[in-house]
């Protein structure tokens, strides 16, 4: 089994409140312009755009500073998992046996590519080169691609197996 972490960038104790005194600031912030708005205008809908606020401003944080990958060869098969602190999800499940090159952005993107659309289970902050995978998707026939950032026991895992499949 070899496996990997992706981890974001960490926040220090003094950005994370200057983080939450940010949320804070600006809950209140909208909250008063939502009244100011609904005075002067007459919307009974301005409680709505408060709401929209925290919710993006918790998904910008959970996103920054909180969301990692976790990449797994195991029993034949390579399991990208979000990670969110202590709780796991699977979201891709990809049976080594139907990886078909692995390599870089480029190369592999024009080979396989086409103009398609591809996955990405990279992380902005981390510096490590991404790479792309093109496999198939189910023993479907149509090719599939990712960009993943594996460090080099991963890599290696995933070569061998883009090997075995020529």
């Amino acid at each position: 089994m070899v496996q990997q972490r992706l981890k974001g960038r960490s926040v220090s104790p003094v950005q994370g409140l200057l983080i939450i005194a940010g949320i804070i600031f600006s809950i209140i912030f909208v909250s008063w312009l939502e009244r100011v708005i609904s005075l002067a205008a007459g919307l009974q809908y301005g409680g709505m755009a408060v709401w929209l606020i925290i919710v993006a401003e918790a998904v910008a944080v959970m996103r920054l500073s909180v969301m990692e990958f976790r990449y797994t060869v195991d029993d034949g098969r390579f399991f990208i998992e979000r990670v969110y602190g202590d709780h796991a999800r699977i979201v891709h499940d990809i049976p080594l046996r139907d990886i078909l090159a692995v390599g870089d952005q480029d190369e592999i993107f024009k080979k396989y590519g086409n103009g398609q659309s591809y996955d990405k289970a990279t992380l902005r902050e981390n510096k490590l080169p991404k790479k792309a995978i093109a496999y198939r998707r189910d023993g479907a026939d149509a090719v599939r691609l990712m960009l993943i950032q594996p460090e080099e026991p991963l890599l290696h895992a995933l070569e061998d197996a883009a090997a075995a499949n020529q």
